[in-house]
């Protein structure tokens, strides 16, 4: 078996850029989202403690320790329900163009070889939804040479059974019968390699 090299991707390099740097902006978003509720804890609580005489914390971290535990707690949630819904977003996006994908690959796979798959979105499966339209395609040419050959073959045997009784004509029909047997072995080994 030769190697295989894939020249082009299911997903783009593009596509794949924006996917990351959305994912890293909701990151940086959730980061964002925690300094913000730590600096509105830690000022609220600098706030009641600053109008007090007596600091029960023996220092500054221990006072604002509680705010920076709540603030990374929010915003961790925060940014774990907004990835999920870009996740289900994307899941959404992705899931019908593979699932039909993959039904006319099982059509393909079973023997329909009659249909094509018509893409109407400029996305990124349109791609391998060409790609596939020209395997069937090549497939189906194929099997059409195949069949044709072998009625070649079935043509040439019927005629050789009439003339049995003349040499002559039975002898050319025998070298056209192995002619036809020849070019149906190499339809074959052309599927085969396929």
């Amino acid at each position: 078996m030769r190697g295989y090299k894939r020249r082009k991707y299911v997903v783009d390099k593009r596509y794949q850029g924006k996917f990351t740097l959305t994912v890293i902006g909701f990151c940086a978003f959730g980061m964002l989202v925690a300094l913000g509720i730590f600096n509105y804890l830690a000022y609220r609580k600098f706030e009641s403690v600053m109008w007090r005489v007596h600091i029960d914390e023996s220092t500054i971290g221990e006072l604002i320790k509680s705010s920076l535990i709540y603030s990374n707690v929010i915003a961790l949630v925060l940014t774990a329900l907004i990835l999920i819904a870009f996740s289900r977003f994307v899941l959404l996006k992705t899931a019908p163009p593979l699932f039909r994908l993959n039904r006319h690959i099982e059509k393909a796979a079973g023997g329909n070889l009659t249909s094509n798959l018509d893409w109407v979105q400029n996305d990124e499966f349109k791609e391998t939804a060409e790609e596939l339209n020209r395997m069937v395609s090549s497939l189906r040419d194929k099997f059409r040479v195949v069949k044709d050959r072998g009625k070649d073959v079935q043509s040439v045997s019927n005629i050789l059974g009439y003339v049995m009784d003349k040499p002559d004509l039975a002898d050319e029909k025998c070298r056209l019968l192995a002619d036809s047997l020849r070019s149906l072995r190499d339809a074959l080994s052309k599927v085969k390699a396929a």
